[in-house]
């Protein structure tokens, strides 16, 4: 519903002097039902206005047509919710073959023609410089000066220079190690109902070793104790 031409039509409406609204689908006004029913319940009827779908034979005008809207919506929602179990599918068995699905890539990665993780040459020494200066047991602010300073910042391809938040999450965060990992379950939009997390050791190409990973994880849970 934040989609801006939606938003003007519903001004419009709210302004008044719209008597119809006309859409080819139901599901271009809205895919969820809720917020279907919502519009016509809270703007639409409020003012007096009549939803027509052209190809649905849809009418609100009519009791039969209202009574179609609901069957339709529903109908609508339960397509809707089984196309996202099969993309959730999808994604599960594309997991297990390691494959990149979209969202952040790891700084020092990078992602090959054929959607697998690679190393980048230019960004991946500068990572592993981050975890050789933690392991040092050189503080946060030094690895922001190395990684924020006039020689190396320009080589990270960032429009914005590293924080605190940034270093943990390189630190902490499994890749580094050569594990791709996949989480499923934790988009709260789409209330998916069973989490599941693909874990697949040696499915990434690994810039330390499983030694210094966990080095660096004792090294982390020392540091919060001492705190």
């Amino acid at each position: 519903t934040n989609r801006p031409a939606l938003q003007r039509l519903l001004k419009d409406c709210q302004r008044g002097g719209v008597d119809t609204v006309i859409v080819w689908k139901l599901d271009r006004l809205s895919r969820s039902l809720r917020d279907t029913l919502t519009i016509i319940e809270d703007i639409f009827q409020p003012m007096g206005i009549t939803l027509v779908s052209v190809t649905e034979s849809i009418d609100t005008s009519s009791p039969s047509g209202r009574m179609m809207l609901n069957m339709l919506a529903s109908f609508a929602q339960l397509e809707r919710e089984q196309d996202s179990d099969r993309v959730v599918m999808s994604h599960k068995h594309l997991s297990r073959d390691c494959l990149y699905l979209g969202g952040h890539v790891p700084f020092g990665y990078t992602i090959t023609e054929d959607k697998h993780y690679a190393l980048d040459p230019v960004r991946a020494p500068i990572a592993r410089k981050v975890f050789e200066m933690y392991m040092n047991h050189e503080g946060y602010n030094a690895i922001l000066i190395y990684l924020n300073s006039d020689e190396i910042f320009p080589l990270t391809g960032r429009n914005k220079y590293f924080t605190k938040q940034d270093i943990l999450y390189m630190i902490k965060n499994e890749v580094y190690n050569g594990t791709f990992v996949r989480r499923f379950g934790t988009d709260k939009k789409r209330k998916i109902t069973n989490p599941e997390t693909i874990r697949m050791p040696g499915g990434v190409p690994a810039l330390i070793t499983m030694e210094e990973s966990e080095k660096v994880q004792e090294m982390v849970r020392n540091r919060k104790k001492s705190r």
